[in-house]
């Protein structure tokens, strides 16, 4: 086995841990399954996660991570006449291309309000959701040349919501085309709350 430095190692077995509960589900989670996974020792997991609450913690970050850089890279290369819908886009495909991992990613929030030892994962999920939200709605108002005429915290949330509403219909349905529908009239509306900001 490769000796890895601490912070590499640990993105390794979280890419291994989202692996193993992708595939196998939340039960059949074990340290020992994402050990195998990795492809480590078992003493090796236990040294850089204290147990599998603190791995699962450390995946549902890494899956709002990945979705935050996603959309962030849309808004970045766009022309303002496209950033919205790029952005929109972007992030069906996403969800289209790793079902397993958005339906992980709720049913670690549901875990927690029951399971003690992952309790306030939930409210973490919300909290940096929102903050990813309102870190895409800042992107947005920068790249298209606007200013919000709602607070931006209560268009975060509307964002949130909404998007949370979308992606688990079309985890029920797989419904590709009413997802982008319901994203893009979404984006509409909240792109319709904007106005021209003033020039300097």
């Amino acid at each position: 086995m490769t000796r890895l430095p601490i912070d590499q190692r640990r993105r390794q077995l979280v890419r291994a841990a989202l692996v193993v509960a992708t595939r196998e589900g939340l039960d059949r989670t074990t340290m020992r399954a994402i050990a195998a996974e990795a492809d480590v020792a078992l003493g090796v997991l236990h040294y850089c996660f204290t147990d599998k609450a603190e791995i699962l913690r450390a995946v549902a970050e890494h899956i709002h991570t990945a979705g935050l850089d996603v959309a962030l890279a849309a808004a970045g290369h766009q022309p303002p006449d496209r950033l919205v819908a790029s952005v929109v886009e972007a992030y069906v495909a996403m969800v289209v291309v790793a079902p397993r991992q958005y339906q992980l990613e709720l049913e670690l929030a549901m875990a927690s309000l029951r399971d003690p030892e992952l309790a306030g994962l939930a409210a973490d999920r919300q909290t940096t959701k929102l903050a990813n939200a309102r870190s895409v709605l800042d992107a947005v108002a920068d790249g298209v040349g606007l200013v919000w005429t709602v607070p931006v915290d209560v268009l975060a949330r509307r964002l949130t919501l909404e998007t949370d509403g979308a992606v688990l219909a079309w985890l029920i349905d797989r419904d590709d085309e009413a997802l982008a529908t319901a994203l893009h009239d979404t984006a509409g509306r909240l792109r319709a709350l904007g106005r021209p900001a003033p020039r300097p």
